[in-house]
């Protein structure tokens, strides 16, 4: 067994890392949704989601090629989105009632 490593990887900038990326997408889904039964989206094996975009720097930690955890970092200063929705980070967006299914004990009054 190798030692774990960090791969700091940035899209598209990185795409030649993008197999580190779908195994954390792969993880992500066997965690939250598999084993916690949270109910997000998913398809293919993977949890993939809005905040999942090109200014997404993910921070991967991994043995053997295959992603054992990590972070996905926004920054807080931007938004995206359009329409009647727009989104601008995970926790922001969590208390502001945008993210259905979340509990109602992180939501503002």
């Amino acid at each position: 067994m190798t030692d774990v490593q960090i791969a700091t990887i940035r899209l598209p900038r990185d795409m030649a890392q993008f197999d580190l990326v779908a195994s954390f997408f792969q993880l992500r889904k066997q965690i939250f949704v598999d084993r916690m039964a949270w109910p997000l989206h998913h398809a293919e094996g993977i949890e993939f989601e809005q905040y999942d975009t090109f200014d997404t720097v993910y921070v991967i930690a991994h043995r053997d090629g295959r992603a054992i955890g990590g972070a996905r970092l926004k920054r807080t200063d931007c938004s995206f989105g359009g329409g009647k929705v727009v989104y601008s980070y995970m926790i922001r967006d969590a208390h502001r009632g945008l993210l259905p299914g979340m509990p109602t004990n992180l939501r503002g009054n």
